[in-house]
C-alpha cells in the first residue's frame, strides 16, 4: 500500500482532515540509485518509504561528516599558509 493511500485511510479513520503540510512532504521526492530516477514519497510502499528514511538519515549523516571533515582541511591550509606569511 503506498504511503499516500495510508494517510487517506488514516484521515477517514480518526475522522479528520489531512494536515496542511502531509501533501507537500508527500509530493517532495528522493532520489533511487537503483532506479535511477526520482520518486515521490507518497508513491512509495510503507516498508520502502522506511528503508528509504533509515537510508537518508544515515546517508545524510555520512555526507554532513564528509563536507565539514572538507572544510576543516581547507581552513588548516589556510591557516598554515597565514603563519607562513607571518
Amino acid at each position: 500500500m503506498k504511503l499516500k493511500d495510508i494517510i487517506k485511510l488514516m484521515s477517514i479513520i480518526h475522522g479528520s482532515k489531512i494536515p496542511c503540510d502531509i501533501p507537500e512532504i508527500l509530493n517532495e521526492e528522493y532520489y533511487s540509485k537503483s532506479k535511477d530516477t526520482y520518486i515521490k514519497y507518497g508513491e512509495l510502499d510503507i516498508t520502502h518509504f522506511l528503508r528509504v528514511v533509515k537510508n537518508n538519515n544515515s546517508n545524510e549523516l555520512y555526507d554532513e561528516l564528509v563536507k565539514s571533515k572538507q572544510k576543516i582541511i581547507k581552513l588548516e591550509k589556510k591557516l598554515d599558509k597565514v603563519k607562513s606569511i607571518l
